[in-house]
């Protein structure tokens, strides 16, 4: 009986989890397209970085509040910070292509003076490789191909061509 207690709770959170992930995805959408929800996607992604993945979104609401602050101590700041969190979730999750995509379409963004955008061409090969032709979030990643200008014209294609 305690058996099936312990794997009730386990689907439980495992469940709510999905959830949390899927609501992560959901608001970071919302984000990248009005700059309202970016607090939203912040305060979201604060109470869910205990695992490598939400660790990711929250870094990357810490980009996207870097990106639309006009203060640049604040811009430099919060892009650190964001740095940190990324790496840290791909140190946590190495093998995660979610992790990778979000750190690369931040530090492929990121100006080369600050340094912290040390891993564009690891990230680039390793989706050239590895990205899933049904990823949860393979639309923001087409969307994202299709506007970027900060990678190469042979990245961009070996990256599309995995979706």
């Amino acid at each position: 009986m305690r058996r099936i207690s312990v794997f009730l709770t386990v689907l439980i959170l495992m469940s709510m989890s999905s959830e949390v992930i899927i609501k992560l995805r959901r608001t970071y959408y919302k984000a990248l397209k009005n700059e309202k929800s970016i607090e939203t996607f912040f305060n979201l992604g604060e109470k869910h970085q205990k695992t490598a993945l939400g660790k990711a979104y929250f870094g990357t609401a810490k980009a996207l509040k870097a990106r639309e602050s006009s203060w640049v101590p604040t811009k430099v700041s919060l892009a650190n910070e964001a740095s940190g969190l990324l790496n840290s979730a791909v140190k946590q999750d190495p093998k995660s292509t979610e992790i990778r995509f979000l750190r690369l379409s931040f530090e492929s963004a990121t100006p080369s003076m600050l340094g912290i955008n040390e891993h564009v061409q690891d990230d680039i090969d390793f989706l050239s490789t590895h990205l899933e032709k049904k990823h949860p979030i393979k639309h923001i990643i087409s969307a994202w191909l299709a506007k970027t200008d900060d990678i190469s014209e042979s990245a961009l294609n070996r990256i599309k061509a995995r979706l």
